[in-house]
Formats: structure tokens, sequence, C-alpha cells
């Protein structure tokens, strides 16, 4: 396994995970052991034949929305998790919060502040708990963590060792043995020559332990779905990539003592230990659903009211030209086999089945940490934030006050027949 330390390098990050002056990167995913892998298969009746699980028909716990508190704001709340005895954590991007409430739903506390010095952040991206409840807070832009007690009492900071890429590494969990996990899209790689509309750029996986300061490679795929974009720059056109919309977008989560990664353009899930070695492979037969004028419509309508809540902060000219950029927007001919994974709090695996805007719910498959299909949910409309082992966070919007707030369900889990994959050697 390569170690990628801080150490000034001729060669920049992307050279170095391959071989500082290789040809062209290869951007398959690399696997360092190829024997043993498990492949489980399913065919596509195993979505409707397998146990529903099931939300509580309303929210059991509020927070914000329609709060009598008019100081709290959680329409740009970005990052959610669950804490013991039923207390949850919210950070926001605008303004920049993290915010601690109790089982309730009532706010206890803010902890930290936004800022430069020990103990702020610009925004958390990622929050997660271990340990007794301790809460770690990641802030990307100055690529450190803030560890917080369970109380909201500050635990101290930790600087992480700069990856010497072009762009911040996203953390995306960590594992039982301590070690963090990130993705490192490269987007500012340039586009392959011939391309006539969509292509994917690497998809760097980093493992940093929490007691060194060298990332180490765990595999290798392939980012989001971009299309070529030109912008101008000093008064030249530079080639600028953009996200594909409705393309697919490689997801990577954690789960206790493994981390999972899908590229999301069909379903299938790999399964890597903690070193990055591939253990399994799990697949799900789906049809393709196609992007039509009504989702393209509906993406649009979403973008321009966003845009409206903009009126007195950005200019109208620069409103103007991006609403102009708007009608050009490039779509993906079919929705993504799969939008989004997630890990709850016993380690198991949510796998968000690629949705339209128009859908009227969110579906999503539940495996074990062994692959196996246990359950079927449906979640309301809405960002899924956090999952625990009986609890689900949705960031939603009431319909009848236009007010943004976070809804926490109650889950209920059904034992029945689980239902059975081919298995094999992929």
């Amino acid at each position: 396994m390569s170690s990628l330390g801080i150490r000034p390098s001729a060669c920049l990050l992307a050279a170095t995970l391959v071989a500082c002056g290789s040809g062209e990167a290869d951007t398959r995913i690399m696997s360092r052991d190829s024997a043993g892998v498990a492949l489980l298969s399913y065919p596509a009746n195993a979505w409707d034949s397998t146990p529903t699980w099931a939300l509580s028909d309303k929210p059991i716990v509020i927070l914000g929305g329609d709060s009598v508190d008019a100081t709290m704001d959680l329409s740009t709340a970005s990052a959610a998790t669950l804490l013991g005895s039923g207390r949850s954590v919210v950070s926001t991007a605008n303004p920049a919060e993290l915010l601690l409430f109790d089982a309730d739903g009532k706010r206890e506390a803010r902890l930290g502040a936004p800022g430069d010095g020990p103990g702020e952040f610009h925004a958390v991206s990622q929050l997660l708990h271990f340990g007794g409840d301790t809460l770690f807070a990641f802030d990307p832009s100055q690529q450190k963590g803030l560890f917080f007690a369970a109380n909201g009492m500050p635990l101290g900071e930790r600087i992480l060792p700069s990856t010497n890429a072009p762009v911040p590494p996203s953390l995306r969990g960590r594992l039982e043995n301590g070690v963090f996990v990130f993705s490192l899209d490269m987007v500012t790689d340039p586009p392959p020559a011939g391309v006539p509309k969509a292509f994917r750029n690497r998809l760097v996986v980093l493992g940093l332990n929490a007691r060194t300061d060298h990332y180490d490679t765990l595999a290798i795929s392939r980012g989001a779905e971009l299309v070529p974009s030109t912008m101008m720059v000093g008064g030249q056109a530079a080639v600028i990539p953009k996200p594909l919309i409705f393309g697919a977008t490689t997801q990577v989560v954690v789960g206790r003592d493994r981390w999972y990664l899908t590229t999301a353009d069909r379903f299938e899930i790999e399964t890597h230990d903690t070193s990055g070695k591939l253990l399994r492979v799990v697949r799900l037969d789906v049809p393709i659903r196609p992007v039509g004028p009504g989702d393209q419509e509906k993406y649009k309508a979403t973008v321009r009211e966003a845009y409206d809540r903009l009126k007195g902060v950005v200019s109208p000219e620069a409103l103007a030209g991006e609403l102009k950029k708007l009608d050009a927007t490039e779509f993906a001919n079919h929705f993504p086999a799969i939008a989004q994974i997630m890990t709850d709090g016993d380690g198991n695996l949510w796998v968000n089945r690629g949705f339209s805007l128009i859908d009227k719910v969110r579906s999503w498959l539940v495996f074990n940490p062994d692959g196996r299909l246990i359950g079927r949910v449906d979640t309301p409309l809405g960002s899924v934030l956090a999952i625990s082992g009986d609890r689900v966070v949705v960031n939603r919007k009431n319909p009848m006050s236009g007010r943004v707030r976070l809804e926490i369900y109650g889950l209920t889990r059904t034992t029945a027949v689980l239902a059975k994959p081919d298995s094999g050697k992929p």
C-alpha cells in the first residue's frame, strides 16, 4: 500500500497515486487481490420481495422549521448526526453554526464558533460520533476536525496534513481502527481528447491514520460524470468541467471495519477492508430510468427558486447570467442506478435508488455488513442526513410555511425471510 506524505515532491498527488513520470493514468478501479472476492448478485424481483421496514407516520421530533426561535435557520443544513439519549447535532452553512438539540428537539447549545482560530470553523461538511458520544466536526476549507464532548464541551482539534492536490479531499468516515477515509475527486484533470459529451475523471480513496501525517492510497476509481464547459479567465476562455445534471456520482461511505464504494452508473457496490482490499461486490438488476422533459423542467424550476432567494444578495447582472446558463443545462439521458449510499449505527449499508424529482418518495434497500439484503424502506421527499438504529433524519420543507426543518422519524424493522443472492466470484 503506497503512502502519500506531506513532504514536498516534484510529482503532484495525481501522479504520485499512479507513478511519477508515468504515462496516461489508468482510471480502472485498482484491486490489490483479485482472488477471494465474493460476488452477491440479486435479481430484479428482490426489491419487491425484501422485508419492508417502516417509518413512523409522522415525525417523532422536529428540529427548526416552525420553531418560535426566529434566530434559528436550518435552510442550509448540510450535515447531521444522532447521539445517544435522543440528542442530535446539526451543521448549517449560512450562517455557519453547529447546533446541539435535546431529545425533544429543543436547542441546547451552539458548539464552537465561526472563524479562523482554535475551535473555530468556516463550515462543517461532515459530523461523526464515536466512543462515548464524542463528536467530530470536519471543516473542509480549513482541513481540520473539531472534537466535542456529548455535552458540547470542546475537546480540541486536529489539523490534517496537506495532500498537495488542487482540490481538498472530502471526509467520508472513520473506521473502527481510527483511520479516517477520504475521497479525492480529481475534477481538475483535463478532459480526455475526443469526448463528445460526458466523461469521468479519477477519484482516489485515501486513508489517514490518526497517529500519522501520511495518507495511504486505498483505491482509485472514477469520479462524477462531467461535461466540458468554458469560463473566461483573464480575458481568455478556459476549459472548466461541470457536473452532468442527473449524471452518476461516485459514493464512498464507511461502516465500522469496512468501507463501501459505488460508481452509481449501475447498481453495484464494492466492499473494502481497512487496507483497501476488495472483499465483496454486491449487484442488483434494476431497469434504467430515462430522464424526461418533466424531470428537466422540475430541475430548472428548483434552481430558479433558489436563485430567486438570492435577489438582493447577488447582483441582478450575475443572476441574469446564471439564469441564461440554466437554459443550456446538459442533462444525462437516464438517472443513475444509485443516488446515495449511507451507513447506519449498526453498520448496515443503505442504498438509495436513483430517483426523479417528481417521485413521491425516496426508495432504499438495506444490506447488512455481509452483503445480505435485509430491508426495504421508503423515506419522505427530502435529503436523508443521518440514520441510527431506530431513527432517520430527513431535511424537508414544510409545504404550508415554506420553511425548512429537520424531521426525525422512528424506524421499525421487520424480521422475515431474507432475499437470497447468487454467490460466486466476479
